[in-house]
């Protein structure tokens, strides 16, 4: 179910909470070429590979080895998730279809799709600064709040999408889950080399 956010408002003047992004890009072709999609309704299943999904996030330390995506957060902080393609969904896309604990949620609340209207900068050719503003566009992401620190396994769904040489036609090539581990550090100062220390002992 999706919800609609009325603009950013939330994001500031809320003390020291804050808003993280954790940006998802995939390697479409990558992924469809190794792991063809399955003919039955569930996703098909998919280790974390470095080569095909590239993570960052706004604060963290994005993705370790291990495929455990860590976050700087408080308690009361907002996290959104959002996928693309490596071409910004312009010939294959990514599009993020759920985001699920496969634990208790003790970390994170229920994720739920919102949309967010928000403006933006588009590049204008010729303009000095090259872009143009206000445009309004609308942002969608799956959102949550962190309720504490821990790490908990999380199943993320990928919508893929390829692009049909014929009609140039996006056309829905399957379902993907990457099943994952999300790390919340509580204490937001702690540097990326400790937290990845603690990740491998």
């Amino acid at each position: 179910m999706s919800t609609t956010a009325s603009g950013l408002q939330g994001d500031k003047g809320a003390g020291r909470r804050r808003t993280l992004y954790v940006q998802i890009v995939v390697d479409v072709e990558s992924v469809l070429l190794a792991h063809p999609p399955s003919s039955g309704k569930a996703p098909t299943k998919v280790p974390y590979d470095p080569q095909q999904f590239i993570v960052t996030t706004t604060q963290g330390v994005a993705v370790n080895a291990k495929g455990v995506i860590g976050l700087h957060a408080r308690e009361g902080d907002t996290v959104r998730f959002y996928a693309l393609s490596g071409s910004n969904n312009f010939d294959g896309a990514a599009l993020m279809s759920a985001v699920e604990s496969r634990a208790d949620g003790a970390i994170l609340e229920d994720f739920a799709l919102v949309e967010l209207p928000a403006e933006t900068a588009v590049p204008v050719p010729g303009a000095q600064p090259p872009s143009e503003a206000p445009v309004e566009e609308d942002f969608w992401f799956w959102q949550s709040r962190v309720t504490a620190a821990g790490i908990e396994p999380y199943r993320l769904v990928l919508a893929l999408y390829d692009r049909d040489e014929t009609t140039g036609q996006p056309h829905f090539a399957g379902l993907y889950q990457w099943n994952l581990r999300i790390r919340v550090f509580g204490d937001a100062t702690s540097t990326t080399g400790q937290n990845e220390e603690e990740e491998n002992s």
